[in-house]
């Protein structure tokens, strides 16, 4: 099993195109039903090598940045949060904020702000902009809407506030 993929998606920055890091192993106890990275719930005891990962984004970042003015990155997975991908995944932020200054990070995990602060995990998110928090309830899956489940929602880390759902009907509306 792949410790991580790259991909790119046209909304995972938040209604922007983004580059996507996705981490593999979910420590959800209950997996949400409906999750669409089912393959990447399996955890692994495999380690990242971070300079190839370093490699492989600044590859990546450098594809974006040809056809895109702002960088957007985001780190999901699995659970990027998970006590296994906590340390990759706050040193991948950090190196990306301090190599592309003028990026935005969004993180994606099922733990709500108060779980993260419970977990004291605040650490690991010092380079992370945005989080979209929560975990995806299938019943509560909303058409075109970011967060896609109603009892997610999207975190402003440096604001300490919660933001509007992004509707992405029509074509994608950007939140950042």
């Amino acid at each position: 099993m792949k410790r991580f993929i790259l991909d790119y998606s046209l909304k995972n920055g938040l209604g922007n195109p983004a580059i996507s890091l996705y981490l593999s192993g979910c420590d959800k106890k209950i997996k949400c039903k409906g999750c669409h990275n089912q393959e990447l719930q399996l955890g692994t005891n495999a380690k990242i090598d971070f300079e190839l990962l370093k490699e492989n984004m600044d590859k990546n970042i450098k594809n974006y940045l040809y056809f895109h003015k702002k960088l957007h990155v985001s780190i999901l997975g699995g659970e990027p949060l998970a006590p296994y991908n906590r340390e990759i995944a706050s040193q991948i932020s950090k190196y990306i904020k301090q190599k592309y200054k003028d990026c935005s990070i969004i993180l994606y995990s099922y733990r709500t702000i108060d779980d993260i602060k419970k977990e004291n995990l605040l650490s690991y998110l010092t380079y992370i902009d945005y989080g979209v928090l929560g975990s995806f309830e299938e019943d509560l899956f909303i058409e075109n809407t970011l967060p896609s489940s109603t009892n997610q929602y999207i975190y402003d880390f440096k604001n300490k506030t919660k933001l509007q759902s992004i509707s992405l009907k029509g074509g994608i509306k950007h939140a950042i």
